[in-house]
């Protein structure tokens, strides 16, 4: 009994492996960035989460349900989280967005001068929780997902805190 519920638990986590790459690269960017001095924190910051984001990337197209033709979803953790064709379509879409933000800000000097790794952090954590609300089918985990990406959207909002723009902004979301 405890072998079946240990490799269910298995499956069940493993269903959560894009969401997982995500929060393993948020973990490794905040230390990464704070033992970086301020000169190398854009590159090592983006090369951590661009690396982060490809391996969820991977992690998304892995899923055994990307390839099988089988029209019926997967159902995870009891029917609370729900792996299927447009869930995938959508995490895809998440995912890839922000590689092609964290490229595209790659050279951007708007934000010289400031550490990144807060700023990919706050876009890996919008993307954790987009793509946890891409998979909710629980009204507990579609607020999880719902909350953790709408807090990562306020705090991005007024990240550049010296303009005036930025400011108004935070404050107007």
């Amino acid at each position: 009994m405890f072998e079946q519920m240990s490799n269910q638990l298995l499956f069940d986590v493993l269903a959560l492996l894009p969401e997982i790459m995500l929060l393993v690269t948020i973990c490794a960017v905040i230390p990464a960035d704070m033992l970086a001095p301020l000169s190398q924190s854009r590159n090592i910051s983006l090369r951590f989460g661009c690396l982060g984001l490809l391996f969820a990337l991977l992690a998304v197209g892995q899923h055994p349900f990307v390839g099988d033709g089988s029209p019926y979803p997967f159902y995870y953790f009891g029917g609370s989280f729900v792996v299927d064709r447009l869930a995938s379509l959508f995490k895809l879409l998440f995912v890839g967005g922000a590689l092609v933000t964290l490229l595209l800000t790659w050279r951007s000097e708007t934000l010289a001068g400031l550490r990144f790794g807060e700023y990919v952090v706050l876009i890996l954590g919008a993307v954790l929780g987009a793509c946890v609300l891409a998979s909710a089918n629980n009204y507990v985990v579609l607020l999880l997902g719902l909350e953790t990406l709408s807090l990562c959207s306020y705090v991005l909002a007024g990240y550049l805190k010296d303009r005036r723009e930025s400011a108004e902004a935070s404050l107007k979301y």
